[in-house]
C-alpha cells in the first residue's frame, strides 16, 4: 500500500473591499513577484485588482505557482468587527 503525501499549499487571502480586490504577500523569489507586480502599490506594500478579471488573473497565476488563493469577500470575521 502506497501512501500519499498532500502537501499543503500556502493561503492568500484576496479580500474584497470597497469595489475591488487587496492581498498583502511577500515573494520571496523575485521572478514570482514580477508576474503580479503591475498590480502592486508600492506605497502600502500589497496588491490591487480593480477588477474581477484582474483578480481571476492573478488567482489562476498564484494557484499555478503553487499557492492556495481563496477570496474573503466579507472581511468582518478578520477584522474583529
Amino acid at each position: 500500500m502506497n501512501e500519499r503525501t498532500i502537501e499543503k499549499r500556502p493561503c492568500i487571502n484576496i479580500f474584497k473591499l470597497i469595489g475591488a480586490y487587496y492581498f498583502k504577500h511577500f515573494f520571496d523569489n523575485s521572478d514570482l513577484f514580477r508576474e503580479p507586480e503591475p498590480y502592486y502599490e508600492k506605497e502600502r506594500y500589497r496588491f490591487k485588482m480593480k477588477t474581477a478579471g484582474e483578480r481571476n488573473k492573478v488567482m489562476k497565476l498564484l494557484d499555478m505557482k503553487g499557492y492556495d488563493p481563496t477570496l474573503i469577500e466579507d472581511p468582518a470575521p478578520f477584522t474583529g468587527r
